[in-house]
């Protein structure tokens, strides 16, 4: 019998919800040089930095409190920098303006769903949703359907609300397809191996690992195209069944 689902019900808790005051940020002019008081904020380095990079690192660390429309173009001015970097600007701009590369998936996450989900951005713009919550629930491992029920729930979800709906969702497909349905058309050992089904058989080596070697290499193609890899349900499940399969290889592995 499939696991029963995650449900908003879940989130009917008393809690007082507090929405912090939108944070001023600093306008900048991108018709005038940077330079002055405002040059102060970022270190030596950022001297290092071409122009257009020094203003979009002025104006992400000028919206420090980032909540509310702040966050919103945190978040953005710091999906711009990525996109208009440079060999070697990237990293010098993540550097200069303090940001670790988690901090800075997580908030490129936030403006991509964002900017695919208006009534995501207006959570957030209203307060209803805080940095932490929204980095978690814009991660792309939760499933459209989980992304989506969170944010018609009642009141504002937790993070450990996101990450229960997830596991929730994940151990409902996976019941769904292996338990509710045994005819599931995946790919088994057998049909790759060429197996009898019989528990005596003996993977060949050989085989084995050309396999492995295979899936690597496409999975560095992919990697290295990752910007491009769309945001759905369907590349959501393929990169959890993925996660999954390598750690129980991983697991197998380390046991021997």
């Amino acid at each position: 019998m499939a696991k029963k689902g995650f449900s908003v019900d879940q989130l009917q808790r008393p809690r007082e919800q507090v929405i912090s005051p939108r944070s001023p940020s600093y306008e900048l002019s991108t018709a005038q040089p940077v330079g002055g008081a405002e040059e102060a904020l970022l270190p030596p380095e950022a001297a290092n930095l071409v122009p257009k990079m020094r203003e979009l690192a002025l104006r992400y660390v000028g919206s420090r409190r980032r909540v509310g429309e702040a966050l919103l173009d945190a978040c953005r001015y710091l999906s711009d920098a990525r996109d208009q970097a440079e060999e070697g600007q990237w990293y010098l701009f993540l550097q200069v303006t303090g940001t670790s590369h988690d901090q800075a998936e997580a908030q490129i996450n936030i403006h991509l769903r964002a900017r695919q989900h208006p009534e995501f951005a207006e959570k957030i713009r209203s307060g209803w949703l805080n940095q932490t919550v929204a980095s978690e629930l814009a991660k792309s491992s939760t499933p459209s359907e989980v992304f989506t029920r969170l944010l018609e729930a009642p009141i504002p979800p937790r993070v450990a609300d996101v990450r229960r709906a997830r596991r929730d969702f994940q151990s409902s497909e996976n019941s769904h397809k292996y338990v509710d349905n045994p005819d599931y058309p995946g790919s088994s050992a057998d049909e790759i191996f060429g197996g009898t089904g019989d528990s005596s058989d003996v993977l060949p080596h050989e085989k084995l690992v050309s396999i492995l070697r295979e899936v690597a290499a496409t999975m560095e193609v992919v990697a290295h195209d990752s910007t491009r890899v769309p945001t759905s349900g369907d590349v959501t499940r393929a990169l959890d069944m993925i996660e999954h399969a390598v750690a129980t290889i991983r697991a197998a592995v380390d046991r021997r």
